[in-house]
Order: structure tokens, then C-alpha cells, then sequence
């Protein structure tokens, strides 16, 4: 059947999944024979079941990440995300989920971003209809790209850090800036921005005239924007640079504004006896977090003194994960304690610290784990508090 399918309808993609329901040879005959009746045939790397240990695509082209992600993690290489409109791979008239299109729009910038794909899943009707639930997000992404589109066609993952306002994308001398939080004071500050920025502009404007930018330092600039986003979600300015970036993966803290969001997915390192969630909605956190030695951390870096209110959002699988924890922002500790919450999310205030200026690692590290895990951590969020010493 998967050769017909070859011979009849000339396939560029074939996708495999659920490996494991074959055994391992089964699969691998069936994977040489694809190849062999089209040698340029491009496979996902769900085609043979993941050997222990190994590289996710060993026997694919590329590696298929998780379904259903709420939010993603980086991934070296060539990689695709599996994300549906509600909740359902086919069409399920009693699965009302369905997210937002903003939801897909800054998930695609964010799988840009980090140098992968997205592979939406809709399921018609049985008569061959599209529920119109999925036409709306579908036509509210066909509009999204019909002027944002060059942002994210075409691009590779960006060397910038991730920024506290949104993503960016690059393509050669180009970079783009997607902007989920505008900025209501019109500076948009682009954190680890080495190379010359000769042109900013924005995208749903490109005959306005272009956009004011200020070196702020060897490391930043800063463009002069309108007071409002070109689009509610997710609005593109475009930058075009002369030289190289050198990739950056220390954040940008500002002193005031938004509080910022330090998700885990975003940490620069995670030590021995911790793991990562699968990115789906809910489980876009840590787990088995069990070694009292490990730790997750995040490079930034702060131009000048600030003062934060520092918060945890995290949830427990159990009422026994009682355990205690630390925030270090460097030479300043933050003690914590985990309560109980079995399945929801909540968001408990640690405490407030002044740090900075100049580069520091910030990490959250257990001191006590009585229970099967320490929590399943979401976010560290940094509140700025102005007006203070």
C-alpha cells in the first residue's frame, strides 16, 4: 500500500508514526522499500522506533517533536512540532478546545525561531466538510501570513537571545522581530544585536518611512516604534544587518516595565537528575525532578541595579511533594517552599531581591525533595519593583 501510494500519487513527504505497534525490522523493511521507490522522498523521523539513547531521527530526515505543544523546546537539527486546533488529530464534534489563532501564530514564530516546522492537524467531517471552527483559525493564519509571511518562510533558527517582548527569525541578512508585547513607551530595546543594523522597517507598512535606531552599547540597539502593533498578536519589524551576529544566549533583564517570564523550556543549562515535559498544553514544565544536586539556570545580564519580586508557577503530581527549594540570583538567595497543588497551576511569591548591573546566572535549586518530585515548574517570574532602594 505504501508503494501504490509512491507509484500513484508522487508524494514529497511521507509521514510514519506509532513505530512501536512493529517491531524494529519490520519497520526498517518497510522504510527501505519507501526509499528505494523514491530515493528523494523526504521521511519524518518517527519512521523506526527511537533507539535508547540515540539521535531522535536516526533512520528519518528529520525529527517529530511533540504533539500538541503548548510550548517548545530547542532542538538541534532539522525538526517539526505536531500541533492540532483543539484537541483531536480527526474531527470530533464533542472536542470543543479549539485555541485561539494567536496561539498558532506565536507558536509558529517560536518554531522559527528555534530552526523548526510546524505540521497543523485538522480532521474534515464525514460527509468531507471542514468544521468551520478550524476554516476561522486556518483563514486567520492564511491573513496573519499573507503579510508577515517572508518572516517566517525560508528562515533558519535566530543567533539573538530570546527577548522579553517576543522571537525573532533570521533570513541571511535579514533579521525579523516578532513583537507579541509592544512596547507602550515606543522603544523596543534588541538584546545581543552584535552586527550593524543599516534599515529597520515595518512589515505591514514597507512604503512608511523606516524606523529610527540607536546603538546601545556593543551589544543592543534600540528602534523608535509607533505606539501601537501593526497586528494584536504577533506584529513583524524587519531589520536588514551588515556583518555577523555572534549568537547570544544570555537574556536581557530590564529594570522596569512587565514582569518577565523565564520558562523553563528557555533555561541555558539543566544539571543531572531533571527532565523536561513534552511541551503539551499542561506539561510544558519540568519533571522527575529528583536529585537534590540539580538545578536549572539562566544566563542574563542587567545594565543597571533592579529590584524584583520573584515568583514560582509550578504544579505537584502529588499532596506529598512537600519538598524546599532556593532561588540564587547571583550572590542573592531566595528560599522556598512547595505547596501542594495536584494538578493545578499556581504562582507562589518567594520574595524580593535588588541584583545587577552586569552578567549573572540565575538558577532554582532544591535543598529538600521528601516526595517523587520536587514540582513541575513552568516559570520563574521576575515583577520589577521601581521606586526603591
Amino acid at each position: 500500500q505504501i508503494l501504490e501510494l509512491i507509484r500513484n500519487y508522487d508524494p514529497d513527504i511521507m509521514w510514519f508514526d506509532t513505530p512501536h505497534k512493529l517491531p524494529p525490522e519490520e519497520n526498517l523493511r518497510i522504510l527501505r522499500a519507501a526509499r528505494e521507490a523514491k530515493p528523494s522522498l523526504v521521511i519524518n523521523g518517527r519512521a523506526v522506533q527511537v533507539i535508547p539513547d540515540g539521535p531522535e531521527a536516526r533512520f528519518g530526515d528529520y525529527a517529530s517533536t511533540a504533539d500538541r505543544p503548548a510550548e517548545l523546546r530547542r532542538h538541534e537539527g532539522d525538526w517539526e512540532a505536531i500541533p492540532t486546533t483543539n484537541e483531536s488529530y480527526g474531527y470530533h464534534r464533542m472536542d470543543l478546545s479549539h485555541k485561539p489563532p494567536e496561539h498558532f501564530v506565536r507558536l509558529l514564530a517560536k518554531a522559527a525561531a528555534r530552526g523548526g516546522n510546524l505540521l497543523m492537524n485538522i480532521g474534515p467531517r464525514g460527509d468531507g466538510r471542514i468544521d468551520p471552527k478550524d476554516v476561522a483559525i486556518l483563514e486567520a493564519l492564511r491573513d496573519w501570513m499573507s503579510v508577515y509571511g517572508e518572516s517566517i518562510r525560508g528562515t533558519t533558527r535566530t543567533p539573538l537571545p530570546v527577548q522579553t517582548w517576543g522571537e525573532s527569525t533570521r533570513k541571511g541578512d535579514r533579521i525579523y522581530l516578532h513583537v507579541f508585547e509592544w512596547p507602550r513607551d515606543g522603544r523596543l530595546r534588541v538584546a545581543g544585536m552584535t552586527a550593524e543594523v543599516t534599515r529597520a522597517w515595518l512589515l505591514a507598512e514597507p512604503n512608511a518611512p523606516p524606523l529610527v535606531v540607536r546603538r546601545l552599547g556593543p551589544r543592543d540597539v534600540e528602534i523608535a516604534v509607533p505606539p501601537h502593533s501593526t497586528d494584536p498578536w504577533d506584529g513583524v519589524i524587519g531589520l536588514e544587518i551588515a556583518g555577523a551576529i555572534a549568537p547570544d544566549s544570555t537574556r536581557y533583564l530590564p529594570a522596569r516595565g512587565a514582569p518577565i517570564s523565564l520558562h523553563v523550556f528557555d533555561g541555558w543549562r539543566v544539571g543531572e537528575g531533571i527532565g523536561y515535559g513534552d511541551g503539551k498544553r499542561g506539561n510544558d514544565v519540568t519533571q522527575g525532578w529528583r536529585a537534590t544536586d540539580s538545578r536549572l539556570e539562566w544566563k542574563v545580564r542587567l545594565d543597571e541595579r533592579a529590584r524584583y519580586r520573584v515568583s514560582v508557577e509550578y504544579a505537584t503530581t502529588a499532596a506529598t511533594d512537600t519538598g524546599s527549594f532556593e532561588i540564587v540570583l547571583g550572590d542573592h538567595r531566595l528560599a522556598g517552599r512547595v505547596v501542594p497543588s495536584v494538578g493545578t497551576f499556581v504562582t507562589r511569591d518567594v520574595g524580593e531581591t535588588a541584583v545587577g548591573p552586569g552578567e549573572l546566572v540565575i538558577s532554582v535549586r532544591p535543598t529538600n525533595i521528601p516526595g517523587a518530585d520536587l514540582m513541575r515548574m513552568r516559570r520563574l517570574v521576575l515583577t520589577p519593583i521601581v521606586n526603591r532602594d
